[in-house]
C-alpha cells in the first residue's frame, strides 16, 4: 500500500518525509529530496497538514536503520516504517508522526531564545508527559516571526529557541538522545510577530 493511499484512508495519519545524502554529497541535498518528495505527494492530493519534510543529511549514511528513528505512533509491535525509496545513502524515508502539543505556546522575548516564566511552567507539564512515556523521541520546533532581525537571522533564532526547550528538558532529566531541536526560520514562520 503506497503513502497517498495511507495518507488518504487515515485523515489522522502525519507522515514525517526524512531526506539522506551521502558524506561526499552536499547536505542540502537531503532537504531537497524530502522537499521533493512531499511536493509531489501534495500534488497528487496529499493534505499539506498531514506531511512534514526534514533533511538529515549524512547524518545516517551508511546506517541500516531497521525501523524509523523518531516521531513515531505507537503500535502493538513498535513503531511502524511506512516506506522508503532507497539507492545507497541517497534515501528518502518515511515515518509515521505523533505530534505532542502542548496547551498553551511556549514563548520568548523579542529577539531572544530565553524562555519566559510562563514557557517554563507549559514545558513541567510536557516533561512528566515524556517520562510517562519513554519511547517517544521528540523533535522541538522553534519559530520566528518573518519580520527581518538586526544581529541575527530568523534561521539563528529559532534554531537558538528550539535548543533552549531542549536544554531546559535536558535539565529535567528527558535523555538528551531523545530530543532534536530544529529551526524553521522564515521557512515556516510564527504567526503574528512575538
Amino acid at each position: 500500500k503506497g503513502v497517498l493511499n495511507m495518507l488518504r484512508d487515515d485523515p489522522s495519519l502525519r507522515i514525517l518525509v526524512e531526506g539522506h545524502n551521502d558524506i561526499s554529497e552536499s547536505d542540502r541535498l537531503s532537504d531537497a529530496r524530502a522537499q521533493a518528495v512531499h511536493d509531489l505527494l501534495i500534488s497528487k492530493g496529499a493534505a499539506g497538514c498531514q506531511l512534514r519534510a526534514r533533511g538529515y543529511a549524512s547524518t545516517f549514511a551508511g546506517e541500516d536503520r531497521g525501523t524509523a528513528r523518531a516521531w513515531h505512533r505507537p503500535v502493538s509491535n513498535g513503531p511502524r516504517k511506512v516506506g522508503q525509496v532507497v539507492e545507497g545513502n541517497r534515501r528518502v524515508t518515511f515515518s509515521v508522526m505523533q505530534e505532542i502539543r502542548l496547551d498553551g505556546t511556549v514563548t520568548f522575548g523579542r529577539m531572544s531564545a530565553e524562555l519566559d516564566p510562563a514557557g517554563r511552567r507549559l514545558l513541567e507539564g510536557m516533561v512528566q508527559t515524556l517520562e510517562e512515556h519513554a519511547y517517544l523521541s521528540v523533535q522541538v520546533e522553534g519559530h520566528t516571526c518573518s519580520a527581518p532581525s538586526w544581529g541575527i537571522t530568523n534561521q539563528q533564532l529559532s534554531q537558538a529557541r528550539a535548543e533552549s526547550v531542549v536544554q531546559f528538558l535536558v535539565s529535567r532529566g528527558i535523555h538528551a538522545g531523545r530530543l532534536q531541536a530544529h529551526g524553521w526560520g522564515e521557512a515556516r514562520p510564527a504567526s503574528g510577530c512575538a
